[in-house]
């Protein structure tokens, strides 16, 4: 009886030491790079970026951006409109960021959607 009474307080021990360092990583910001400049060069394009994690009111900005050069197999695409869904807006706040690794206290990635 001492034994399981050893275990269950060890397993308890373990889920409070995980809780309180998921409480702190969660509760930690990092402040956002400042914007891009701003490069209206002939080979850009616009596109909304985020470069850290919160509300979108706060994280998107609206850059120009070097256009991509597609490889001999690739196309490009022009988009004309996008959608975002409910996967995007739990990105973009952090909720998901350590199950995808994308990263804790800032994003490593400043575009959503497939790669």
């Amino acid at each position: 009886m001492k034994w399981i009474r050893r275990i269950l307080l060890g397993l308890v021990g373990l889920v409070a030491v995980f809780a309180v360092v998921l409480a702190l990583v969660m509760s930690h910001t990092a402040d956002c790079p400042p914007p891009l400049q701003a490069d209206t060069s002939a080979d850009n394009m616009q596109a909304v970026l985020f470069r850290c994690y919160g509300a979108p009111d706060e994280v998107l900005e609206v850059a120009s951006v070097p256009k991509p050069q597609p490889a001999a197999n690739q196309l490009l695409v022009e988009v004309k409109a996008a959608g975002v869904n409910p996967l995007d807006w739990h990105l973009m706040r952090g909720w998901l960021a350590a199950g995808c690794g994308l990263g804790m206290l800032a994003t490593s990635s400043t575009s959503s959607g497939a790669p």
